[in-house]
């Protein structure tokens, strides 16, 4: 185990899933998902795609887990629904990367709130 990595398990441990690993869920799979997708998949991080479009990051190699929303315009619904994933895939811990703009906001709003 890495230094980094060990010093945040001490720190963090609930940021483990069932399976030891940290993980991340990647908001939005297109280009800039899937780039985001190769690089944490090449260092053993399983990486969850939530998308609302048929997008690339679903198929690569590094994509562990995908999750397909209807809409993730909608900012309440969005993060209602990332809530509702993390609790049933025990994402719990796991960290966001959003992708888009408008994803960007409505998760910076709902953390001052």
């Amino acid at each position: 185990m890495d230094g980094n990595r060990s010093r945040a398990v001490a720190l963090y441990p609930e940021v483990l899933s069932g399976n030891g690993k940290v993980g991340a869920v990647v908001v939005g799979g297109d280009y800039q998902g899937l780039g985001i997708v190769r690089s944490l998949g090449r260092r053993g991080i399983p990486v969850c795609v939530v998308d609302d479009e048929h997008s690339i990051s679903r198929f690569s190699k590094y994509s562990t887990k995908f999750v397909k929303l209807a809409d993730l315009k909608d900012e309440a619904a969005t993060v209602a629904a990332l809530l509702d994933i993390g609790n049933r895939l025990s994402l719990h811990g796991w960290i966001l990367y959003p992708t888009r703009d408008e994803l960007v906001a409505a998760f910076s709003r709902l953390a001052r709130s």
